[in-house]
């Protein structure tokens, strides 16, 4: 099968031939449909995550949507250390398929399941999902994590939602209840950020600059 195949860490993936993985009892073999090059992704590749254990050579990929065997659709994340996601086929651990409808996007789910995660489980570890009545303030609401967190933290219950981001198009175009430009002057900024004071959740996607202001 073809892959991308990391076979040093000082150099890109390469696009090559790889053996196809052989399931055991408790993995499944997928043939991979769409998959994500997160920046996670980027560090298992250049073996700078923290989770590396230095092992070449192999496939980096974290996720993906394809098909099992049977032919139905399923989210996937990988768990074998030699077969990532980036490649014709992989295998994963049973339990870590989440099977789809026949007509879900596949590029989109692959693309957006990781940077969803990351205010999805905050939310879920912190308020147990439930965030009736909070108030929500998102740095970098206009990166692709920070726009799915505003849908995110609609759909678990938040009853008002200010948006802070430097893409003005984007920003414009958000479901927030609030919107404050990273590009306003500072009296603009602070007069605007002073509205959402008694904000009960932040989320942060930006640090330095941005969260000082």
């Amino acid at each position: 099968m073809k892959a991308a195949v990391v076979n040093t860490f000082d150099q890109k993936p390469q696009y090559q031939d790889f053996p196809a993985p052989t399931p055991n009892t408790n993995q499944e073999l997928i043939q991979v449909l769409a998959t994500s090059v997160s920046h996670r992704v980027q560090a298992q590749a250049d073996g700078s995550h923290y989770t590396s254990a230095g092992k070449l050579p192999l496939i980096p990929g974290l996720d993906g949507v394809g098909r099992l065997a049977d032919g139905s659709l399923a989210y996937f994340v990988t768990s074998d250390p030699v077969y990532g996601a980036l490649a014709e086929q992989t295998i994963t651990d049973r339990r870590r398929i989440i099977p789809l409808a026949a007509n879900t996007d596949a590029v989109k789910v692959a693309a957006s399941m990781n940077p969803a995660m990351s205010s999805w489980m905050a939310l879920k570890d912190r308020f147990n999902g439930d965030l009736t009545g909070k108030k929500v303030l998102i740095l970098g609401a206009t990166g692709h994590s920070g726009s799915l967190a505003i849908q995110i933290s609609r759909y678990l219950g938040a009853t008002m939602i200010s948006a802070v981001g430097r893409n003005q198009q984007k920003l414009a175009q958000l479901p927030a209840d609030q919107k404050i430009s990273l590009l306003a002057n500072d009296a603009e900024f602070t007069a605007a950020i002073a509205a959402t004071a008694d904000a009960d959740i932040v989320l942060d996607y930006l640090w330095g600059d941005a969260a000082r202001r």
